[in-house]
């Protein structure tokens, strides 16, 4: 009979131990710089786009906020408005990343956002067009963030097992 022992050596197995904290470490630091880049220009492509020209006669919420409108010039922005392109570049992407929490979240800060998208939406947006592609847009943005979050994962495990700290 023959036998031969082999070992495996002490600096692997140290890497072996750990893989855990350096592959949570590595997926933290992918999560802040190649995912939330990519869904920088995800939502860029997908939210930053302008509907056509406004639908008239523009449809208000209620009177009060068409008189409000009219009364404050526009609410300060004159009359008739022209778009500024400040509400679609106005969309960011935040990610947290910790030991015990991942979230991304996408979010215009546009004071007048909400008048434009979601459930205060102002008629007159929907009608133009506004929201029209919103539905479609995040559920693109969810199956990017998923795709990219595996991808990130996967380049942190194999970036740990490689790793000798």
């Amino acid at each position: 009979m023959f036998r031969a022992k082999l070992t495996i050596p002490n600096d692997f197995l140290g890497s072996y131990r750990r893989l855990a904290k350096n592959a949570q470490d590595r997926m933290r630091t992918e999560l802040q710089t190649t995912v939330k880049t990519v869904l920088d220009r995800d939502v860029r492509d997908f939210l930053g786009q302008e509907p056509g020209p406004v639908l008239h006669p523009f449809e208000f919420s209620t009177d009060k906020s068409r008189k409000a409108y009219f009364a404050t010039n526009g609410f300060g922005a004159g009359i008739p408005y022209s778009r500024t392109g400040n509400l679609v570049q106005s969309w960011t992407v935040n990610v947290v990343a910790t030991v015990t929490r991942m979230a991304v979240s996408i979010l215009n800060k546009s004071k007048y956002a909400k008048y434009v998208y979601g459930l205060q939406a102002t008629p007159g947006h929907i009608n133009t067009g506004w929201q029209r592609d919103l539905p479609t847009a995040l559920e693109l943005l969810q199956e990017r963030l998923i795709e990219q979050v595996s991808a990130a994962w996967a380049r942190a495990v194999a970036l740990s097992l490689r790793s000798r700290r």
